[in-house]
């Protein structure tokens, strides 16, 4: 009745990819459709030390969610999230899925008025430590899960959002952790009577 791409960890698409199809779940057609790829099909390969930057800019384009393998990521460019749109980055653990970057004074991951997640990962700056920003998001929301962030200057740089929601999330010494500019966040109630 329908065709299924069974691709693992290999590259399935190549060039500009403008729209992929979802096709509805005839098994149960009122279950939430979520669009989830793998990195991989768009060419990011863990493990081959060449940058996987386009890849995962192309996986972002297409889909709500990116999932990660094993392995290390190399990063010599910035990868820039959709604007307006939502999209969560899943690695398969805090040790196990390693986004490595190194270019110095940049922002690694921008986003505008988008909703963004990162989960289950390490991210670490090994090129000019103390230099860059991880994370620069500008309206939208940021959700935080399991991270590990290592050797940058500035974790996570928000700007207008309104709202940050971060559980388990690991930092090293001497960093920047949170930078706030004209956001509402909730302010802590005080309950004493």
């Amino acid at each position: 009745n329908g065709a299924k791409i069974i691709a693992g960890m290999n590259r399935i698409f190549a060039g500009a990819v403008n729209n992929i199809a979802v096709v509805e779940n005839s098994e149960n057609p009122s279950a939430e459709l979520v669009f989830a790829i793998r990195a991989e099909w768009f060419g990011a390969a863990a493990n081959d030390n060449a940058c996987d930057a386009a890849g995962v800019q192309a996986a972002v384009n297409v889909a709500t969610k990116v999932y990660f393998g094993v392995g290390r990521y190399d990063f010599a460019s910035a990868v820039t999230l959709p604007a307006n749109g939502k999209v969560d980055l899943i690695g398969s653990g805090k040790t196990r899925t390693e986004f490595i970057t190194g270019q110095s004074g940049a922002s690694y991951f921008t986003a505008n008025g988008t909703e963004v997640g990162f989960y289950d990962m390490k991210i670490a700056e090994i090129g000019h430590p103390m230099y860059s920003t991880c994370i620069s998001l500008d309206g939208g929301s940021l959700k935080i899960s399991s991270v590990l962030l290592y050797g940058f200057k500035k974790a996570v740089v928000v700007n207008n959002s309104n709202s940050i929601d971060v559980e388990f999330f690991y930092a090293t010494a001497n960093l920047e952790v949170f930078t706030f500019t004209n956001c509402c966040l909730p302010q802590p109630t005080n309950n004493t009577p």
